[in-house]
């Protein structure tokens, strides 16, 4: 490498930065611009990106790269998996995918490149303990599977997961400038975004043992898993 090294620096009298890698390949940059040379001098990626850096030092499988303010990513050839449409581009954890933004807005592609979710949502982040996707529009959230598969369209608002593991959402209400949710109609949801309670209920409150409800001049107890158990009338 050293030798092919020194004739490609001398051949190309332009390089003005070098950084050696354990797999043979080698930065560059020739005025500002970064590129690769493999372990013979050549060069496998071409000086054109403002930045580039491996996914993975020790083991690299792609690199990050960026032309002016656009961010993509490429193979260690040269070649454009994901391509260079995004501001933002970071991998989500846990998963295969990437989250990416435009404009403010924010979606998802897999690692080569398919998209799987379109840069429309505000926030994007994973749902608890889960495998599954938090999705947020404005104040309304919803969930999604990695493959993009919708278990809650975004059309909720999510409340803080109970320690049993259930969560409060609420339809038709909104968000004060105190961040407490206002009107609208409440219902539970699993960890896993299954429905334990429709948005049916004026109130809802839950303890380790039973989920109460109110609604039309009624309190309803249910169990943790949405099987009512017995209610009062006329509370008002």
């Amino acid at each position: 490498f050293e030798v092919a090294a020194i004739f490609t620096f001398v051949y190309y009298n332009n390089i003005n930065y070098t950084s050696y890698y354990r797999d043979g390949r080698c930065f560059i940059c020739k005025h500002g611009e970064y590129g690769v040379l493999n372990r013979w001098g050549v060069e496998q990626v071409p000086c054109e990106y403002n930045s580039l850096r491996y996914n993975d030092r020790e083991h690299p499988e792609f690199l990050y790269a960026q032309r002016g303010n656009a961010k993509g990513i490429i193979d260690l050839h040269g070649n454009v998996i994901i391509p260079f449409e995004y501001n933002y581009l970071e991998p989500m954890e846990d998963t295969n995918l990437f989250e990416v933004g435009q404009h403010g807005k924010y979606g998802l592609v897999e690692r080569d490149g398919t998209p799987v979710l379109p840069c429309a949502y505000d926030n994007l982040s994973r749902w608890h303990d889960t495998r599954l996707i938090q999705i947020t529009q404005g104040d309304l959230d919803g969930l999604i599977t990695p493959d993009g598969e919708v278990v809650l369209p975004c059309r909720y608002i999510f409340a803080k997961q109970d320690k049993t593991g259930l969560t409060k959402i609420n339809e038709g209400g909104w968000v004060d400038d105190d961040h407490k949710i206002r009107g609208g109609r409440w219902g539970v949801i699993d960890k896993e975004g299954n429905i334990v309670l429709g948005c049916n209920f004026e109130k809802i409150s839950i303890n380790s043992e039973e989920i109460r409800t109110e609604a039309d001049g009624h309190i309803s107890y249910y169990d943790l898993r949405g099987n009512y158990q017995y209610g009062l009338k006329d509370w008002h």
